[in-house]
């Protein structure tokens, strides 16, 4: 089948869930049409399978008929379907429930990530199928070069952050724990969405290298001795969060501590769940895990891949 998805970001930026479907789908042997929001694009195929376009005329000229699978609440459905319609509800932001509730209507089959996104839709009287996100396996369980050199000059042990860096993620948290660990080091790796989110008062053992290229990213987390989530408890969307992140962390086997959203307490033991000053203690904790628990983390990376999501995704389309 042909698969339309107007994009909420450019392909490159971040391989974020859309862009992981489609990629499975191509590997499925579907072709993918994904149109960037900015434009440039020209229809060059960037992966087997996968085209990418800034014009969604020329994307729908090429494409024919198709199944339309978009997450952008703002596309204008009953303009561009041409075909079946697939809204994946991957979020749940303040202030958008009739917009998330709408795009649910509009559509002929209706996906998201959690449960927490999948009850905000019962509250609309709408039944979505929950379909988690996953990892890419293979990218980050696989590395096996070496450490960035910029990180070879940071003190170990080092606890890493891999993601955008916005308005849910607790970087005070993540400051108390360098405050704790004056010794250790503490990285961020990602694209900075929040303006104020380090000030005067962050400690010195604490870095940002903002964002890094897909193709890279896996080698920062298996140059860390302890991977973070330190999602905010008390904002929505981070409640209603199925991080992408944390199947990617437990590919690599590392140690991963998060905060108690949700979505990660069934996890446990792969992944240590706390909140507050026990956040600050399961790091200092985690650095020093002796790996026990690292073959069993990659056992259930392996066992929840975008391939294995993209069946799933097969299924509801019948």
């Amino acid at each position: 089948m042909n698969i339309m998805c107007p994009g909420i970001s450019a392909w490159s930026w971040m391989m974020q869930r859309p862009q992981q479907l489609l990629r499975a789908a191509a590997r499925a042997g579907h072709r993918c049409f994904y149109v960037e929001p900015e434009g440039g694009a020209d229809g060059r195929e960037v992966e087997p399978g996968v085209y990418l376009y800034g014009d969604f005329t020329a994307a729908r000229r090429d494409a024919g008929s198709y199944v339309l699978y978009f997450t952008n609440p703002l596309i204008p459905v009953e303009i561009v379907r041409n075909g079946p319609v697939v809204f994946d509800a991957v979020d749940d932001f303040p202030g958008t429930e009739a917009l998330l509730a709408r795009c649910a209507q509009a559509a002929d089959r209706v996906i998201c990530t959690s449960d927490g996104v999948r009850a905000r839709l019962r509250q609309a009287g709408i039944e979505a199928v929950l379909i988690p996100n996953a990892c890419d396996y293979e990218h980050w369980s696989g590395w096996n070069g070496p450490s960035p050199v910029d990180v070879e000059v940071l003190p170990r042990p080092l606890a890493v952050f891999i993601g955008a860096v916005a308005n849910w993620v607790d970087v005070g948290l993540v400051a108390a724990c360098a405050r704790a660990q004056p010794d250790a080091g503490f990285l961020f790796v990602g694209p900075h969405l929040a303006t104020t989110y380090m000030n005067g008062n962050t400690p010195a053992n604490v870095w940002a290298f903002g964002i890094r290229p897909y193709e890279s990213v896996p080698a920062y987390a298996h140059a860390a001795d302890v991977l973070l989530l330190p999602f905010r408890e008390d904002v929505q969307e981070a409640r209603a969060a199925n991080p992408v992140k944390v199947w990617e962390y437990l590919a690599t086997g590392k140690p991963v501590v998060c905060t108690r959203i949700p979505e990660v307490l069934p996890l446990e033991p792969l992944v240590r769940a706390a909140s507050g000053e026990s956040f600050v203690s399961a790091v200092a904790a985690a650095m020093r895990e002796d790996g026990g628990l690292a073959p069993a983390r990659r056992r259930l990376a392996a066992e929840n891949t975008w391939d294995q999501r993209w069946l799933r995704v097969e299924a509801v389309l019948g």
